[in-house]
């Protein structure tokens, strides 16, 4: 996220006479914050030239790259296939790890509801990616609006300045408001909710040591217990996602006491 100043002047003011007037915020060259609703602004920084109408906490598109010396990072490289088109292929695998999580950023909201992955960046080169942005802004302006209202939020700790929105509101408030949900979003929101009323909180890891407590401990001799390599052996076998060091942990945090005497 960057911090411009912006001026109130026309475009055809000379930069003289511009008059500092208010901070304005961009994130990926979007306008995410102004201070001075309807107000037209002209800001050039780095020779790239923003002018167009704002709401409050709306975001335009209204962007020209007039660098002589590159495009500065607006114009990106898309190097992973359909990755950052609509729908791509690995939708659902986002979806399904950021309807673990309880609360997402503002635009992350809004790459998903357009059927986005969740950390698509805009401004990315070709038509069908202008076409998109568009999408995505619709969505987010409206997420935007919604902010404190039908859509509770909350400041993170970690990051200056990013709101944070329970995501236990958004599918229900996007159905209301008209947006058309995809189906893979809502199929995994439907999936997480399953498997969090059907069993209880768990892990790959502890996955691994419930199973070498059941097989190993719970009825095990202790006067000759089964050594450190051959449990690790038949976790990296049972568990084929684990790595090396994540067995090891597994077998001492499960192996007993007793075991561990001389």
């Amino acid at each position: 996220m960057s911090l411009f100043f912006s001026y109130c002047a026309s475009p055809d003011d000379s930069a003289e006479s511009r008059i500092l007037l208010n901070p304005l915020i961009l994130r990926e060259g979007r306008i995410i914050s102004d201070p001075s609703p309807g107000r037209k602004y002209d800001v050039v920084t780095m020779g790239i030239t923003l002018f167009g109408s704002i709401q409050p906490g709306l975001r335009t598109r209204t962007v020209k790259d007039n660098t002589n010396n590159g495009n500065h990072g607006l114009d990106q490289e898309v190097l992973d296939g359909d990755l950052f088109l609509k729908m791509p292929s690995a939708y659902y695998r986002y979806a399904l790890q950021w309807c673990v999580y309880s609360k997402w950023t503002v635009a992350e909201t809004a790459n998903l509801l357009t059927g986005c992955v969740p950390h698509r960046p805009m401004f990315l080169r070709g038509e069908d990616h202008k076409a998109l942005d568009d999408e995505v802004l619709v969505n987010e302006n409206k997420v935007r609006l919604a902010l404190n209202n039908e859509l509770e939020t909350s400041r993170s700790k970690k990051y200056f300045a990013e709101t944070y929105i329970r995501t236990i509101n958004i599918l229900p408030w996007a159905r209301k408001t008209g947006i058309a949900v995809p189906l893979q979003l809502m199929s995994a929101a439907r999936q997480v909710q399953q498997e969090a009323d059907s069993v209880s909180y768990t892990t790959p890891m502890l996955e691994a040591c419930d199973w070498v407590v059941a097989s190993y401990w719970q009825a095990g001799d202790l006067r000759e217990p089964p050594s450190e390599g051959e449990i690790i052996q038949a976790v990296l076998q049972q568990f084929p996602d684990l790595t090396g060091p994540e067995s090891e942990m597994v077998e001492t945090v499960c192996r007993h006491p007793y075991a561990k005497l001389p």
